[in-house]
């Protein structure tokens, strides 16, 4: 074998080695930290409602005029919502399709927890659409819990 040959051939092995890293191992990588982005913002979005829903059943328990004061921290793409039976929300994916309670066809994960009977809620803010970080306050009025910013 000369030498020239054995050059030519490693120089064939590493652009073969390129082609498929450019072709396999960086879309699968990308794809992946897609996947992390969507995890991460369905958990966050995930425990910030339920911090809200956490406070509400807290506060309708409690006597007229009671308040709690939650911090909390919607990131981007996400939305949490009130309604008068319910605190929901939605994120919107960047990678489909996700597993879970996660539309893959619309790209939208949502979520619903059911209040509590005795937290009939007055919604003074319909919702928190991310990214941003603010205070709620839960307060007990004599026949509803208020939601407001």
């Amino acid at each position: 074998m000369k030498k020239g040959q054995a050059s030519i051939e490693f120089m064939f092995l590493i652009l073969i080695s390129i082609v498929y890293i450019t072709t396999a191992v960086v879309p699968m990588a990308r794809n992946a930290q897609g996947l992390v982005y969507d995890t991460e913002n369905v958990s966050r979005t995930n425990s910030e409602a339920q911090k809200i829903v956490n406070a509400i059943t807290n506060i309708s328990m409690q006597s007229t005029g009671s308040r709690e004061t939650v911090t909390i921290f919607v990131p981007a793409d996400s939305n949490i919502s009130c309604f008068p039976a319910k605190i929901s929300f939605a994120t919107t994916l960047k990678e489909k399709p996700f597993p879970g309670q996660c539309d893959s066809l619309s790209g939208l994960c949502t979520k619903d927890f059911t209040l509590p009977a005795s937290a009939q809620m007055d919604c003074k803010i319909k919702g928190i659409s991310g990214p941003v970080a603010t205070k709620v306050i839960i307060e007990k009025q004599a026949t509803t819990v208020a939601f407001y910013q």
